[in-house]
């Protein structure tokens, strides 16, 4: 909010300007590396991450047999080609569509994986009778700090959506700061109960099955399960639609940062002609 009454007022319309103006250049050309880097790595994630869900699904239903390393590394890179000329929009108003078939994707996600984890059945009295007499002692141990490392890039990329918060205040119409306050409620409040329901849906699907809740909810399904390939279908359309939307900043990222080096490189120049000219 702070950004966006800073953007109105000073004129401004992306981050690293907005930074450059209360920071200084310094600021911006850290916010430009910064950005640059971390949509960089997020999208290499997403496309290993669309391979690793895509494979399974390919060999099941269209190969019926393992697929060799060679064939997942070209069926990945058949599907990021797919989706690059999304890559060429110069505006999210442009991707909308591609937008909102990715939030579909995610809510038929939550509604599977909610469905999947309610139709299950409930243990036996005895098992669960058996498994309330067990006592855990201790304290839980705390994390190791690989672990903790390891979890940090989990927690960057949530913060990939405000680098569009700028220009997508620039795109509304007619824009406010009331109805940019109620679009940004709106999309925590809808990412919130989506996390919320998938969160307690696989805590049910993991009881009712009596294994350990891991951070990965398609490990806990058995292979060749029906709805968990529903799972992974839903999940790479969700990676491979986002591709366009975090290449989008890291693109304008880029732009800034070749311009900015053009004119580092430059201005030697053109002040040694400035002398030379009487």
């Amino acid at each position: 909010f702070l950004l966006g009454g800073a953007r109105r007022a000073g004129g401004l319309r992306t981050f690293d300007e907005v930074l450059e103006a209360a920071l200084g250049p310094w600021a911006r050309a850290l916010t430009v590396w910064s950005v640059v880097i971390t949509c960089f790595l997020t999208l290499v994630a997403n496309s290993l991450l669309l391979r690793q869900l895509a494979a399974p699904l390919a060999s099941q239903f269209v190969l019926g047999r393992p697929m060799a390393r060679s064939e997942q590394v070209l069926l990945g890179s058949c599907l990021v080609l797919a989706v690059v000329p999304l890559t060429f929009m110069t505006t999210l108003n442009s991707l909308r569509h591609v937008s909102l078939l990715s939030v579909t994707s995610v809510v038929g996600l939550v509604g599977v994986l909610a469905y999947e984890g309610l139709s299950c059945p409930a243990p036996p009295e005895s098992l669960t009778s058996n498994q309330s007499a067990v006592v855990v002692t201790g304290a839980p141990a705390p994390p190791a700090a690989a672990d903790v490392i390891s979890a940090l890039p989990v927690f960057v990329c949530i913060f990939i959506c405000s680098f569009s918060a700028l220009p997508l205040d620039t795109e509304l119409r007619k824009p406010s700061r009331r109805r940019m306050t109620t679009m940004v409620v709106g999309a925590f409040s809808i990412a919130f109960a989506l996390y919320a329901v998938a969160g307690l849906a696989g805590i049910a699907y993991g009881r009712c099955t009596e294994q350990p809740v891991t951070s990965n909810v398609l490990a806990m399904f058995p292979k060749g399960d029906g709805l968990a390939s529903l799972l992974r279908l839903l999940l790479s359309v969700v990676l491979l639609l986002s591709l366009p939307l975090i290449c989008l900043p890291c693109r304008n990222m880029i732009h800034q940062l070749l311009h900015g080096c053009r004119l580092w490189c430059c201005s030697p120049v053109r002040s040694a002609l400035s002398r030379l000219s009487p």
